[in-house]
């Protein structure tokens, strides 16, 4: 299924790309250096590129499972909502020196 010029992600979300793209960086040499496309040398995870990607997945994931979530939210509890009555306060005997 496309969505938009790329097709839906099935396979992981966005969570999931952040968390490979941090991984990676952690070990990155050049950590400050930003990604140069042309040269090929930098921080690739610092690319427009792969941060464009993540946020791509991220508007769909949103999108297509917002809608999902907020539905559950929407539908009433058909369950009674009960409270617990308040748990009592106890009280150590204090300790008394010999």
């Amino acid at each position: 299924m496309l969505h938009g010029d790329i097709p839906t992600p099935i396979r992981c979300s966005h969570h999931v790309l952040d968390f490979y793209k941090k991984s990676i960086s952690y070990f990155m040499p050049n950590k400050g250096q930003v990604w140069d496309p042309e040269t090929k040398r930098g921080n690739p995870t610092r690319s427009k590129d792969i941060n464009n990607l993540i946020k791509k997945v991220k508007e769909i994931g949103d999108t297509v499972e917002g809608d999902q979530k907020k539905r559950k939210r929407d539908t009433p509890s058909t369950e009674p909502t009960t409270i617990a009555p308040p748990v009592p306060q106890l009280t150590l005997p204090s300790a008394q020196s010999a």
